[in-house]
Order: structure tokens, then C-alpha cells, then sequence
């Protein structure tokens, strides 16, 4: 550390102030009386005067050499959760060697270096044979040969590969020096060695493995403890054996040199402390790795970045991040963990269920699941921590298997629904050994909310039409709805549409095809106000008179259609399509792939009567359009949000038609989904005053949520979302209006981190504080991870070779790490100081004192 210290005038030249302190010291001197103390008292003043004048300016620099940061990313996405039990005995014992759990000294690797210097021999081989002069490294390669052959003699190996190998390092050297020390000698006596070479480099690898077989079976009969450590490491994740390394071996190393700091890599980056880095159960995002490369744009430049992964990437592109790095001076280094055999565990990829169940009811999930090569798994099921269901892997293999392709199957189990409330059912995979039972793969969850009354459904129509008929048994095909058929015409008519009795205790009502005789106005005004409180509408065209009839009114107001005299007219035929928006939304999803959602409704039936001329309201949105001519299109499914409710127009009475589609699953599953959409919008509180409603509450990662609250009196409220790790996020809350003294907020929740969230609502009305709590699931990308968790260190070789990093597995990561440490280079720092004399008021304060001294002493002298 180096200190400079230096004294500036900011007010005036430094010369002028010099002559000026010099001529009022001289003054001073001169003009006044010989009294030490008011001599002494007067030139301190005149000092501070000039002092003052001059604006006197005091620096210290001090320049020191700071070591250089370096970012320490470790994988802690599901596949590195996995156990590579296949992993053979050397590279066991390799591992071993490189977490420093047994003494290397115990163990000979002596096949393994033969091999390795007959393979550099094998290489050069082709080289020497076609150059005129000497090949460069002959010499060292003779050197080599030669010691190895000297230890070869010394460990008096017994082996047939060792004395194979003696006897070809022997001839190999002669060879060699021959070439050496006369480069225009014969060549191709070479030749030979290459095929013996060739043939005994899988003798010398296998008497390597069958030489730690056996060491580590003696090690085993004689209980050593190096035996129960390299078992130890047998039964470890990837993440924890990738984690030792960084703890014990990497960061002191790195410490050495520089100042570490340390991540954690799923589909996101977040600096961790050392001792919590664990694997996680989400997908892996390379392309997270720019954040790291923008936080150090401002910063200090990284001197370093060591990513240690097994190389599977669900995400972006890495390179441009690390380019970037590279490009302001950090050197990169990728370590890769795992094995690239296929794993033997199995491993839980998804767990899914149904939103709501019904208390005393039975329910039903479905786990995603890849058959590993090892038996025994069984799939454990437990409900807010006790366990409620076991299931045999062994059964997934039997006949009637539910989707059991390409090594993975999906397994329904139904279990209990128990008491209302939320219900965390959570699922893993577990097997049974000598040492107790081993998991696999991250512990998944699914919560469940439990209610204890049915939603309740009431259909209002003018007669009971096919269309009506149809929806209201597939509505009723889901135990948890009940329906109640209020025709006005028919075997049992009804005198009211809506009364009140019947709106107080709905969930939502479907209205058919009724005329404005037969659906008042009051019936309308109070249908308005139940979809302004959190009812859902549902309306189902039709020809008698909707909507035709309803061109003005409390009805009109709340369809997302309204009447246009330029529209496409009714016509018979129309192809129906998903508009970008039903792609995406849930309504519409009949099947369970996209695509096929796609094609299906493309091949749906073309209804014979369609409600045209009609227009979407500017705030709805259309789900699915019908083409009735060229460029001519009707929106025939639109939905909007109206106070705290949700309305859905159906413009194709005739859905009974897609009965003969997938069975009829494809017209049940549009209804079901729309009922469950619709109702699960509502919001529902513990206090009407406060109630919020989270949809939908399970999201996959990278999709998104909406929270929706509603206030009565429309009392601005705050919403919080806590992840898992105690971390909380305010939520952007915005009004989407006020309507009969309810206010409704909206919040949109993107690319939430995987996990489980919960969202807390809180907001004052009057004197009481009120509060409500959901929680939201975030499944993670982890299903193609799990599906193939094999290491994929070939990726990691490949980005290594194409960015002219370094790459090492977990054998050779120290030496690698220490090699970067030692190229670290520190930076100089400079740290200013600044002292102004005129910054602040001290320094009149003293000029003040100072005079009122003068002044004391020059009274006490006796002087005027």
C-alpha cells in the first residue's frame, strides 16, 4: 500500500499564497510589540485569514493491490440431483482421489500411466514416420519411456498387461532414441507399434479396473474406512459431490489468489452462501449466466469464472455472456460432473392433480415417471406430511399402463380428499436397501385446495333444446357441480328466470336462447350485479332472440359481443379456428398437446346456425373464430372480465355435435374447462369485504398468473409474494374499476422462480385489518432434464474448445483451478481522501476563536 499526500490552492495560485502568509506573518511581526503569547495568537490568524483566502485543499491517495473477484457458479438444477450408481469402480475411486476421501498414496495407477504414455507414443508415431528431421518431443518422449520403464522394473509388476507394456515402452524407447539421435536413420521399424500398441491399451484399462476391484474388496473384507467413504460417495447426488468440491477443494485454492464469490445455476442466478449450495428440482439456463456478465459491467473486472455442471441445457446459448467475460479479461473454466452412462435410478418428473376436490370425495393425481434399470422403486404419496399412498414402480410395466412411452410412464393414484382446506400432497421416489431407504430425484408438490360444498350451476333456457340437454350432462359428469334446469317452457316451467333466491346461492349461470319477454329487466339488472360481485356468466346463442333480442340493456352491457351492421351474417359451414389467444388459453385446451388442439378444432363440425353479424367489445378477448367466406370471420367464443366476475359468449349452439369426436371427450372437456375457469376466477374471501382469487394457482415455469382482488369499499389494497427461501416480491397492483362500490385490482405474475409461493393480501377497511393468502405452484423445466439425466459433458468440452477455455472433470479439477489461480492478477485500487479548509464552518469558527484570544490577551497587556 502506497500513500501520497499532497496540499493544493483551489481559490488562487499556490505562489500568491505563499507571499501572502509571508507577508501577514512579516507584518505581524513587524507592527506588533514583542509579547510571545498575542505574537503567537496574531500570525496563527493571519494564517487561517490566508488559509481561508486561498481555499486550501489537503489529498491523501492511497494506492493498494486488490485481488480480483471470481464468480464460483455451481448447477443446482434436478439432474444434478442424480446418483451415478453405474459409475465403475476406477472412475469411483478417481473421485475419491479428487475430494481427497482416501489416500492416493494406497492406491497404483500404474496400467493407467502405461497407457497413457504408449497413447502420446501411438500419436506421434504416424508424425516421425513420414518427417525428414527430428519431430519435436522425441527426446522427452524417450525420457518419459525411460522413467517409466525404471518404475516399471522397481514395482516388479507380475501382470501379462504390465510385461506387455514393459516390453513395448522398451522397444518403444530404442525406437525412438534411434530417430533421435539419427534423424536420417530408418523409420519404418515404427510401424509395428502402433497395432501392438492399439491392442494392448484395453488389456492395460482392464487390469486397472480389475486392480481397484480388487483393492477396494479388500478394503471392503477388512471394514477400512476408505471403503465406507468411497461407498459414501456412491450413494451421493451429483450437487453434493460437485458441492464438497467447491467447499473443501475450489474456494480455498481460488481464496489464494482472489476474492470468490458464489452461485447457484437453475433457470436462474442467485449469489448463495458456500454451505447452501444444494441441487434444486428446476431446468438448467445457461443463458442466466448474463446476468452475472451485466452485474459486472460497473464493477471490478471478474478475474475469473469457474461453472461446475453436468452439461444438460434446457435454456439459451451461454457463449455471448461468456465472450463478454472474456472479452473484459476473466478466464473461464468449466468442470464437469457426472457420468455419461445412462443412470439406473428412476426419477419423478411431474406430479399434477385438480385444483379442487370435494371433502369426502375421492381424488385422483398423475405422476410422471422414468423407469430406471435398477428395481425396487416404489412411488410415495404424502398429504401435508403424512404418508397417504405407496405405489410399486414395478406395476407401472403392466399391461393398461396410462401414456408409458420412451422410458417414461404415468401413473393415476386416488386417494382421499380428507377435511376441507389446502392440502400440500407431495410425491417422491423411494427404494429400499440395507442402509435404509434411498430417494431419487426432488421431492415434488402439489396443493390441492379442499372444499366442502359443490359449485353450484343454474341453466336458464326457453325450452330444452339439444344444446342445453348436451351442456348440462357434461357439466354434470364432474362430481364436484350440481345443476339446476329452470326451463320456461316445457314439462315443468318456471314463472321467473333469475329470482333472487336462486342467484343468492349460484356459482354461475348459463343463459340459453330466451327473448326480453322472458328475461326481464330486473332479471337482468340483478344478473349484473351477480357477474359485478364474482359470478360467472355463461351464454349460449341461439335463434329465438339472443342476442338479437338484446341490442340495449343491463345485458347488453355485460356480453363482450355487441351488434355491428357491417358484420359477417349467419352462414351455414363455418370452419372454426383457435386465434392466438385460445392457443394459449385454458378454455380451449381439449387435448393435451397444442398441435393437436389445433387440428382438433379445425375438424370440429361447422355448425348450421351461427349468431352473426356481431363484433368483439374492444376490452374481450376471442378464443375461436369462425371463417364463414373469404376474409369474412365471426367471433363465436369470446370471453371479458366484468367487475369481479367473468362472462363467456358462446356464438355456436351446437356443440352437442362434438359428441362424436374422441368419444366425447372433446365437448365434456370444453365445458368442464370453461365451468372450472370461470369459477375459479371468483374471488372468495374469509371477510366479503376482502376476497382474492389466484388463477391459475399451478403454472408451469416461465408461464404466467393473474391475481385478482376485489374490495368492498374499494379500499386500495398490497399484495406480497414470499418464495420458498424467505424471499419477497411486491406485487404491481392496477384498478380495473369500480363498480356498485366493489373495487377490482389485477396483478400479473411472470416468470415467477420455480417453487412454492405464497401471495398475501392485505388491505384496511376502516378500523379492521384484513388479509388472505394463496399459493401458487411453479412446476419446474425439469422434465427433459429428468427424462435423459445423463451428464452431458460433451456439451461442456465442445463450449470449452469453442471459447479456448479450460475444461477438466472431477479428477483433474484441482489442478486446473489451482493453475488459474496462480494467473490471477491482482488491480490497483486508488482510494482519494480530501480535506478542504474551507469545507465546512470549522474553520472560521477557528479564525473567530483565534481572534477573540487576540483580543483577551491584548485587553489583559493592557493594550487598546
Amino acid at each position: 500500500m502506497n500513500t501520497l499526500w499532497s496540499l493544493t490552492c483551489s481559490a488562487v495560485p499556490g505562489w500568491l499564497a505563499l507571499l501572502l502568509a509571508l507577508g501577514g506573518l512579516g507584518a505581524v511581526g513587524l507592527l506588533q510589540e514583542r509579547r510571545a503569547a498575542l505574537l503567537l495568537v496574531r500570525m496563527a490568524a493571519a494564517l487561517l485569514a490566508v488559509g481561508l483566502l486561498a481555499d486550501l485543499t489537503l489529498s491523501r491517495t492511497t494506492t493498494a493491490l486488490v485481488p480480483p473477484p471470481v464468480a464460483v457458479v455451481l448447477d443446482v438444477s434436478a439432474s444434478m440431483g442424480t446418483v451415478d450408481r453405474q459409475l465403475p469402480t476406477d472412475r469411483r475411486l478417481d473421485w475419491a482421489m479428487a475430494l481427497h476421501v482416501i489416500d492416493g498414496r494406497r492406491r497404483s495407477v500404474g496400467p493407467r500411466r502405461m497407457a497413457a504414455v504408449l497413447t502420446t507414443v501411438q500419436q506421434r508415431i504416424p508424425t516421425l514416420i513420414t518427417s525428414t528431421g527430428t519431430a519435436a518431443g522425441t527426446r522427452s518422449t524417450v525420457d518419459g519411456l525411460r522413467e517409466l520403464i525404471a518404475e516399471l522394473d522397481a514395482a516388479a509388476a507380475g501382470g501379462s498387461g504390465y510385461r506387455d507394456a514393459e516390453r513395448l515402452c522398451r522397444d518403444a524407447a530404442s525406437a525412438l532414441a534411434a530417430v533421435a539421435e539419427a534423424p536420417a536413420g530408418p523409420r519404418e521399424h515404427l510401424a509395428p507399434l502402433v497395432p501392438a500398441i492399439t491392442a494392448l491399451l484395453p488389456r492395460l484399462a482392464a487390469e486397472q479396473t480389475a486392480g481397484d476391484d480388487a483393492l477396494l474388496s479388500g478394503w471392503q473384507a477388512a471394514q477400512d474406512p476408505d471403503a465406507a467413504a468411497v461407498e459414501l460417495l456412491a450413494t451421493t447426488t451429483r450437487g453434493g459431490l460437485a458441492a464438497r468440491l467447491v467447499r473443501e477443494q475450489l474456494l480455498p485454492l481460488l481464496a489464494q489468489h482472489g476474492t470468490t464469490t458464489t452461485f447457484s445455476l437453475s433457470d436462474r442466478l442467485f449469489s448463495v452462501t458456500p454451505s447452501s449450495l444444494a441441487p434444486g428440482a428446476g431446468g438448467t439456463d445457461f443463458a442466466a449466466l448474463a446476468d452475472l456478465a451485466r452485474s459486472w459491467e460497473t464493477t471490478a473486472t471478474l478475474g475469473a469464472l469457474v461453472l461446475v455442471s453436468d452439461g444438460r441445457n434446457l435454456g439459451g446459448d451461454p457463449r455471448p455472456a461468456l465472450r463478454a467475460l472474456q472479452a473484459r479479461g476473466a478466464r473461464i473454466v468449466l468442470i464437469g460432473v457426472g457420468d455419461s452412462g445412462a443412470p439406473g435410478d428412476a426419477a419423478l418428473i411431474d406430479l399434477d392433480g385438480p385444483e379442487i376436490a370435494r371433502a369426502g370425495t375421492r381424488m385422483t393425481l398423475s405422476a410422471m415417471v422414468r423407469q430406471g434399470t435398477t428395481p425396487g422403486w416404489s412411488l410415495v404419496l404424502a398429504a401435508d406430511d403424512v404418508e397417504v399412498a405407496r405405489q410399486e414402480l414395478a406395476a407401472f410395466s403392466s399391461p393398461g399402463t396410462v401414456g408409458a412411452t420412451a422410458g417414461t410412464t404415468t401413473q393415476r393414484i386416488t386417494i382421499e380428499a380428507g377435511q376441507p382446506g389446502l392440502r400440500h400432497v407431495t410425491a417422491h421416489l423411494e427404494r429400499a436397501a440395507d442402509s435404509g431407504a434411498i430417494l431419487s430425484g426432488p421431492l415434488l408438490t402439489c396443493p390441492i385446495r379442499i372444499i366442502d360444498h359443490t359449485v353450484r350451476v343454474v341453466v336458464v333456457d326457453g325450452v330444452p333444446r339439444w344444446e342445453t340437454r348436451a351442456l348440462i350432462a357434461a357439466l354434470e359428469a364432474d362430481p364436484l357441480v350440481t345443476v339446476e334446469r329452470r326451463f320456461l317452457q316445457g314439462p315443468a316451467p318456471v314463472s321467473s328466470a333469475l329470482p333472487t333466491a336462486t342467484l343468492s346461492t349460484a356459482d354461475a349461470v348459463v343463459l340459453g336462447d330466451l327473448t326480453p319477454a322472458e328475461l326481464s329487466s330486473a332479471d337482468q339488472t340483478r344478473l349484473a350485479e351477480f357477474v359485478a360481485d364474482g359470478g360467472f356468466l355463461l351464454v349460449v346463442a341461439g335463434p329465438r332472440g339472443m342476442p338479437a333480442g338484446f341490442a340495449l340493456g343491463p345485458l347488453a352491457d355485460l356480453l363482450p359481443i355487441t351488434p355491428v351492421r357491417d358484420g359477417a351474417p349467419p352462414a351455414p359451414g363455418a370452419t372454426l379456428a383457435l386465434t392466438t389467444a385460445g392457443e394459449v388459453h385454458r378454455v380451449c385446451h381439449l387435448l393435451t398437446d397444442s398441435d393437436l388442439d389445433r387440428r382438433l378444432w379445425a375438424a370440429l363440425p361447422g355448425p348450421d346456425w351461427l349468431a352473426g353479424n356481431l363484433a368483439a367489445r374492444p376490452e374481450a378477448t376471442v378464443l375461436v373464430s369462425a371463417a364463414t367466406g373469404p376474409g369474412s370471420t365471426i367471433p363465436a367464443i369470446v370471453v371479458s372480465a366484468v367487475g369481479a366476475g367473468q362472462v363467456l359468449w358462446f356464438g355456436i349452439p351446437e356443440s352437442w355435435r362434438w359428441q362424436a369426436f374422441s368419444r366425447g371427450r372433446a365437448h365434456t372437456a370444453f365445458w368442464t374447462n370453461a365451468l372450472r375457469w370461470g369459477t375459479a376466477t371468483q374471488p372468495r374471501g374469509s371477510d366479503p369485504r376482502l376476497r382474492v382469487a389466484l388463477s391459475p394457482a399451478r403454472i408451469n415455469a416461465q408461464d404466467s398468473s393473474e391475481l385478482l382482488i376485489a374490495c368492498t369499499p374499494p379500499a386500495e389494497p398490497q399484495a406480497t409474494m414470499t418464495d420458498h427461501d424467505g424471499h419477497q416480491q411486491q406485487l404491481a397492483l392496477a384498478l380495473q374499476g369500480a363498480v356498485h362500490g366493489l373495487g377490482r385490482w389485477r396483478a400479473e405474475i411472470p416468470d415467477a422462480s420455480e417453487g412454492l409461493h405464497r401471495i398475501t393480501v392485505r388491505t384496511a377497511v376502516g378500523s379492521d385489518e384484513l388479509h388472505e393468502e394463496r399459493d401458487l405452484l411453479v412446476r419446474p423445466l425439469a422434465a427433459r432434464e429428468l427424462a435423459d439425466p445423463t451428464a452431458d459433458l460433451r456439451t461442456l468440452r465442445l463450449l470449452a474448445d469453442d471459447l479456448g477455455a479450460t475444461y477438466s472433470d472431477i479428477s483433474g479439477a484441482t489442478d486446473a483451478i489451482s493453475d488459474v489461480a496462480q494467473r490471477l492478477a491482482p488491480h490497483t485500487v486508488s482510494t482519494v481522501t480530501t480535506w478542504r479548509f474551507t469545507g465546512g464552518p470549522w474553520a472560521a469558527g477557528i479564525l473567530i476563536l483565534a481572534l477573540s484570544l487576540e483580543w483577551l490577551l491584548r485587553k489583559r497587556s493592557g493594550l487598546p
